[in-house]
């Protein structure tokens, strides 16, 4: 336990740090970041994925899953360019150029094409569970109130693990999904819920963030509740991965809280259904402002 918090309050302090090189950066230091940790839990992936007899294509996966973020940040500012045929098509090109990549490597090992198809699935199955939410928490950032946005979503997202974790310890009686997870507890997950809602609340008054104030405290409140979900839907997923290869954790970078991948689990979920969410508030305050 005393490694857990000193590990997490390190964790924290390298957060804040974070987001004041952020402010200076436009936004692109949230990227760098990103990438460089969209490119450990790939890694990590990958190493478990050896665990059962799986040979992924570290290298290329890697690669192309790191460039994803700056790509869809990049590509995010043509859609007014561009007919949507087009968009759509520029959207999927990376994915369709990562199959083409594996088909290649596939060709080039020595074993020959027996055994590729999974090690292929594998490999781009890794990369879209890791790469494509990472890209929708970095495009947090450059909403309207990005950098307030990105610092909730972080903080109410890390609130249910932590209002699981505790409220589990505390309180736990009753088993979540013990085929996946048997540590989880009912208890626990309806205190990672109230550790959401309760930070969502103070930090949407407290950082006065339009977005989610201007439709009231209900909104706020179902915006904790929905991405608090999210995340333990995310944690839960990660779970069923490690609990498929027989790891404990998905590696051993971070002492205490496992591997990067344990780390951004629950973003894994939690980030794509919260942008979505501060998207559509977005819109709809911007069409009423404009009504």
């Amino acid at each position: 336990m005393q490694t857990r918090i000193a590990i997490g309050t390190l964790i924290l302090l390298v957060l804040a740090a974070m987001f004041w090189m952020d402010i200076y950066w436009g936004g692109y230091f949230i990227c760098l970041v990103a990438m460089v940790l969209t490119g450990a839990a790939i890694y990590e992936f990958f190493a478990m994925a050896r665990m059962v007899g799986v040979a992924p294509f570290r290298t290329v996966g890697i690669a192309f899953g790191v460039a994803l973020l700056p790509y869809y940040l990049w590509s995010d500012v043509l859609p007014g360019l561009l007919g949507l045929r087009a968009f759509a098509a520029l959207i999927l090109a990376p994915v369709f150029a990562l199959i083409l990549a594996l088909m290649v490597s596939a060709c080039s090992r020595r074993e020959g094409l027996g055994p590729q198809l999974k090690n292929i699935a594998v490999t781009l199955f890794g990369v879209l569970y890791v790469a494509l939410p990472m890209t929708f928490l970095v495009q947090t950032r450059f909403l309207d109130e990005g950098w307030n946005l990105i610092v909730l979503v972080i903080a109410v997202t890390k609130a249910s693990d932590s209002g699981a974790f505790f409220a589990g310890s505390l309180w736990g009686r009753h088993a979540l999904v013990p085929r996946i997870s048997p540590k989880k507890t009912v208890e626990g997950a309806i205190g990672g819920v109230f550790g959401s809602v309760i930070v969502a609340v103070i930090m949407a008054y407290a950082m006065s963030i339009r977005t989610l104030i201007d439709w009231g405290l209900p909104a706020t409140i179902a915006f904790g509740v929905v991405v608090a979900i999210a995340s333990q839907v995310g944690d839960l997923t990660e779970s069923i991965i490690k609990r498929s290869v027989g790891a404990k954790d998905s590696g051993r970078m971070l002492p205490a809280f496992g591997g990067v991948l344990d780390l951004i689990d629950s973003f894994l979920v939690a980030a794509p259904i919260a942008y979505f969410v501060l998207s559509v508030f977005a819109k709809a305050t911007d069409s009423l402002g404009k009504g």
